[in-house]
């Protein structure tokens, strides 16, 4: 069984609607014996999900959905793992959540699709930026 800590402190990031900054760490939930830590000041837009799909599922900055989200962006910036071990993390952070099966299918297609689009934009600056935002803690 999963789980699932609280959910994340964040502010809107003034002059760009579609990212969020945290403001205290997070730490996500432990999947298969590791959890992911996102600390204080890392930036996210919340998933990576192409917008034509927001109506099919969640918007990426919405409840609970974003306590998912987080992990998995930070998971992606930092390149913690291959980014299919990513998203399915983010599978099953999603069924933690106690988001249906259904949609927590959707919304791993929808990162599947837009997430290779992020993925191809790390460079070796962006990842290591991001790993100083980003750890994995093994539990």
């Amino acid at each position: 069984m999963i789980c699932f800590p609280q959910m994340p402190r964040y502010i809107a990031v003034p002059g760009n609607p579609d990212l969020i900054e945290l403001t205290v760490d997070y730490l996500g939930p432990n999947i298969n014996g590791k959890r992911t830590l996102v600390k204080a000041g890392f930036r996210c837009d919340g998933g990576s999900i192409p917008r034509f799909c927001w109506p099919f599922i969640f918007h990426p900055l919405q409840a609970p959905f974003i306590a998912a989200a987080i992990p998995h962006d930070g998971e992606y910036a930092a390149e913690l793992y291959e980014r299919i071990d990513n998203d399915k993390r983010l599978y099953a952070a999603c069924r933690a959540l106690n988001i249906g099966w259904l949609k927590s299918r959707l919304i791993y297609r929808a990162v599947r699709i837009g997430g290779k689009f992020v993925w191809k934009r790390h460079t070796q600056d962006s990842i290591a930026n991001a790993g100083k935002f980003v750890e994995c803690v093994n539990v």
